[in-house]
């Protein structure tokens, strides 16, 4: 039995003895006696809470672990990058005395492609911004013009003659700027730096004429050969085809009776048409400045220059063909003939019909513009240029990728292209020590309408300025 226990039973047993006393004693006495005996039932208690021992709960300091919060910089969001800008420079005659239909609508047909570039995002990632320039065709403003552009930081030039690339050309080649033009001369392709030109020199294209007589005349019938004049400009495209003229001439059984010069800017051609007369010629080849060949074409007429004597604008696209023949008439045109390595509006070709069809379109509403441009090629001679130097743009971009592409790059994709427009021109191919980019031409006779021309010949594969000095050499030895 547990102390506990025994302890309430000794308690119970002393209250049942003094139970008889309470009745004899005062009531007072016997809560006395009780509130005595309830000390031991303190002790009690207390000896219970010393034997239940309370666990001391430790609380133990735990540490906080110190967060340090580090200052993480805020990194800028940039916005998208833009597309990579290349500039092209542009120069060309927007005023003065030789401004006519070929510059004005040689300069819409370039916007119109780049435009075209940039809409239809044909080079991923670079914009086509284009800077145009009035130089006249004065070669002090043309040399004028191109500092201002190199200024602007251009890629590449964009020109139109041979002439302003003869101008540039030790100049670009210091400065590692590329220029391509339409026009060409054999000035600026030999020996070859950074000028390009779509088409070939005109010395070229004055020895395909010859080849062309010497094709087509009847030796049998007339008894004798073809008897020709040249009367060409004082600018390189048109001198420079004097003494290749003179060379090549008898190697065909070709008789150039008359070669000289005018000046490019004179209206007057009294003595010119005088001495050609004199000359007895059965072609006359008629090289200056577009706005030049009708009045020359009209004087030779006047004065006795007649059908069937043929009269040659040499390079159509330097010939505003829908105005110049409304000048000539329906009687004279079909006895007008050009060379031009172009393709006409009216042929069913890819590259053709994609050309009509933006013609259309960013020219609604221009109906008469839309319709003399297609009556001729100068357009062409814009689109095509444009066109040579996207492709260089598109193959810079592949070599060296986007953002690296600069004037060197250009220069060296340069020297790679190979372009096959699908109609509008023969396929342009430069190299490494090629500058001229089409090789071959046609030739186009006036209409009998006087409002367009048609073609009477296939393609003519022309000389290269290497066949050419070739040629002239032999003459030499």
């Amino acid at each position: 039995m547990s102390k506990t226990k025994a302890m309430h039973i000794g308690c119970l047993a002393l209250l049942l003895i003094a139970l008889p006393l309470v009745g004899a004693c005062g009531e007072k006495e016997v809560v006395k006696e009780v509130v005595k005996e309830v000390p031991v039932e303190k002790e009690v208690v207390k000896e219970v809470v010393k034997e239940v021992p309370v666990e001391k709960v430790v609380v133990k300091e735990v540490p906080v672990e110190k967060v340090v919060v580090k200052e993480v910089p805020v990194e800028q969001v940039k916005e998208p990058a833009g597309p990579k800008l290349i500039r092209i420079g542009a120069i060309t005659a927007l005023s003065g005395p030789v401004i006519n239909e070929v510059t004005q609508w040689a300069k819409i047909g370039a916007d119109d492609y780049y435009r075209y570039v940039n809409e239809e995002n044909l080079l991923p990632g670079i914009e086509l911004e284009v800077l145009w320039r009035d130089d006249q065709f004065v070669p002090a403003k043309t040399m004028l013009r191109y500092k201002e552009l190199k200024a602007k930081g251009v890629d590449i030039l964009e020109l139109l003659s041979g002439t302003q690339c003869t101008v540039l050309k030790s100049t670009l080649a210091r400065e590692m700027v590329p220029g391509v033009s339409w026009g060409s001369c054999h000035a600026a392709q030999v020996p070859p730096g950074w000028t390009f030109s779509t088409q070939g020199t005109f010395d070229a294209y004055f020895l395909a004429f010859l080849d062309w007589i010497h094709e087509h005349w009847d030796y049998e019938e007339m008894g004798r050969n073809p008897r020709v004049v040249a009367s060409v400009t004082e600018l390189e495209y048109g001198k420079e085809i004097i003494e290749p003229g003179k060379v090549y001439a008898p190697m065909v059984n070709v008789d150039l009776v008359l070669a000289e010069t005018f000046s490019p800017y004179g209206t007057d051609f009294n003595p010119y048409v005088a001495r050609a007369k004199e000359a007895n010629p059965d072609f006359v080849y008629a090289s200056g400045m577009g706005i030049q060949h009708p009045g020359w074409i009209k004087e030779a007429y006047r004065q006795g220059i007649t059908p069937p004597t043929q009269i040659w604008a040499p390079i159509a696209t330097y010939w505003p063909i829908a105005p110049n023949l409304s000048v000539i008439g329906p009687e004279l045109s079909p006895y007008t003939y050009v060379l031009a390595p172009c393709g006409l509006f009216s042929e069913d070709k890819p590259g053709i019909n994609l050309a009509r069809s933006v013609l259309h379109k960013y020219h609604a509403g221009e109906e008469e513009l839309v319709e003399q441009i297609e009556r001729g090629f100068e357009w062409w001679v814009g689109w095509s240029t444009a066109a040579t130097i996207t492709e260089a743009i598109r193959i810079a971009a592949k070599d060296v990728g986007v953002e690296n592409v600069d004037s060197v790059a250009l220069y060296r994709a340069l020297q790679k292209l190979d372009l096959d427009m699908e109609g509008p021109v023969p396929t342009i191919t430069f190299g490494p020590e090629k500058r001229y980019g089409m090789n071959d031409v046609r030739v186009f006779r006036g209409d009998k309408e006087g409002r367009s021309v048609e073609a009477v010949s296939d393609w003519i594969k022309v000389k290269s300025p290497a066949e050419i000095d070739e040629i002239m050499k032999k003459s030499e030895g």
